[in-house]
């Protein structure tokens, strides 16, 4: 579509000098184990760009800002002093929504606190939104190993009391005057909660609706309710198909979703390479910020 605008999605790719890009690789392959610590250079964040346009958008909204981030994936291996230099990056650039669909941690209630206390930090004008994501529910597949039965209400509450809003099979209607933007936010869909038609079921019909779901798959689904864009995560930008190992762990049936914008059924989806930096083996799938304008239809 002619209105989607990519300003500096791969922009730094080329400029990137190659002793970085050696690094950067090299770094990627040991996800990292250490090598972060230290200042992190923002150009080492894949930084995309676009406009969102969306239906029925008021003036007050019209070229306000919104960040989507995913899989930050707190844990013993991606540190709290990593994703705190990139939260630093994300306040410069003075958002009005954050939007982060899910797998905040890998691991326990522990991370949890982490993971909340750090998003708190982030610096908005108007709301940070979020979804949760398969690693919200356990340490694996929700339905298999790891399950935490306590785990998603747990961090549920601590992203609450760190002010950002978890859209569990709900919306949200947040206002400018007389201008509002919806955002709807479902549970991970491997999960026994998640249900889009919940969630959509006292949304307001004619608002410009931005959906939250983790997984990539729940797209067709969340469009043939009444959302216009929805934004993911899950992939880490990797394509299903090419490791059976990797299928079994991260299953998902759309296999061309795997990073990026696509065109759904005369709706939008970004699916965000999100920010853990674990399995980063090639350089177009560096860790990912998505800074959107929202712009009238």
């Amino acid at each position: 579509m002619n209105d989607i605008i990519f300003t500096s999605a791969a922009a730094t790719d080329g400029r990137l000098p190659r002793v970085r890009r050696l690094f950067w690789t090299i770094a990627g392959s040991c996800a990292l184990g250490g090598l972060y610590a230290g200042r992190i250079s923002r150009s080492w964040i894949r930084f995309a760009r676009l406009d969102m346009p969306l239906p029925n958008l008021g003036a007050a909204l019209e070229g306000a800002k919104l960040i989507h981030i995913s899989d930050l994936h707190c844990s013993p291996i991606v540190m709290e002093g990593y994703l705190r230099q990139i939260i630093r990056h994300l306040n410069d650039e003075r958002p009005a929504f954050v939007a982060i669909t899910g797998d905040f941690v890998t691991g326990g209630t522990h991370y949890a606190k982490r993971v909340a206390r750090l998003l708190g930090e982030l610096q908005v004008t108007d709301a940070r939104i979020a979804c949760l994501g398969n690693h919200d529910f356990g340490i694996y597949h929700p339905r298999g190993h790891g399950l935490m039965r306590q785990l998603p209400g747990y961090l549920s509450r601590r992203l609450f009391d760190a002010g950002v809003h978890t859209l569990r099979n709900q919306h949200a209607i947040f206002r400018r005057g007389d201008d509002a933007i919806q955002f709807v936010g479902v549970d991970d869909m491997w999960s026994d909660d998640y249900s889009p038609e919940a969630a959509f079921a006292e949304a307001h019909v004619g608002l410009p609706t931005v959906a939250l779901a983790h997984n990539p798959d729940a797209a067709h689904h969340m469009i043939s309710l009444g959302a216009h864009w929805v934004l993911s995560g899950h992939t880490h930008g990797n394509p299903a198909g090419v490791s059976r190992l990797r299928d079994a762990v991260f299953p998902v049936e759309k296999k061309h979703y795997h990073g990026g914008y696509y065109g759904v059924d005369g709706g939008h989806l970004y699916v965000n390479r999100g920010l853990s930096y674990a399995r980063r083996l090639q350089l177009n799938k560096r860790p990912e910020v998505t800074v959107f304008t929202l712009r009238r239809a």
